[in-house]
């Protein structure tokens, strides 16, 4: 039986990523709605490679997304979504958790600041910017700012090899349940949203 190559280019994206069962069907929604259209003419889109199409139909979810948890206005979401999906890829953690960071830390207001001085929508210390290298002057620009949250994300999982953990040492709360819990919860729900 002879497959379509679209339908090949997404099973071997699914065997690369080895995004198991649910990571499957979520890739085959996204597909289905953005790929499948642009394969058959019917979108302009056609013949941009399958990962950048799985970016831009992940970042239009997560626009969604942000613009209904967060009240973000649509175009602050396009531009944070944009930035959570390619950055989250790279750092191979699921945009929803990324999401969710920003919901309990910042409720997505970029200029926050907490009393401890952290900065933006991922709430990261200004030390970071020397870390990471960055502009300290671009701390509140959303898609610097996540970029470095993200970074300091990936920087702890791969310390502390387990993501409650890692989720604690980013608050600065290593010890106590409370920062990571919220927002597993919060990351339960935007994963049970994404399936309703």
């Amino acid at each position: 039986m002879k497959t379509s190559k679209w339908v090949q280019n997404l099973l071997n994206w699914v065997k690369k990523c080895n995004l198991g069962l649910l990571g499957s069907v979520i890739a085959l929604l996204v597909l289905s709605i953005f790929y499948f259209p642009a394969a058959t003419g019917m979108y302009p889109e056609r013949g941009i490679p399958l990962d950048e199409l799985l970016n831009r139909g992940e970042a239009r979810i997560s626009s969604r997304v942000l613009q209904k948890e967060l009240g973000m206005d649509a175009e602050l979401a396009d531009q944070v979504a944009g930035s959570v999906v390619r950055y989250a890829r790279a750092s191979n953690i699921p945009w929803e958790l990324v999401v969710a960071v920003i919901k309990v830390e910042s409720a997505g207001y970029p200029q926050a600041v907490s009393p401890r001085g952290a900065k933006g929508l991922m709430q990261v210390m200004p030390f970071w910017t020397t870390e990471l290298g960055a502009d300290p002057r671009a701390i509140f620009e959303p898609e610097t700012n996540v970029w470095m949250g993200i970074s300091i994300l990936k920087h702890y999982l791969q310390r502390y090899k387990a993501l409650d953990v890692a989720l604690a040492a980013y608050n600065g709360s290593l010890g106590s349940p409370e920062y990571p819990e919220k927002v597993l919860k919060t990351y339960r729900q935007l994963i049970s949203y994404q399936l309703n």
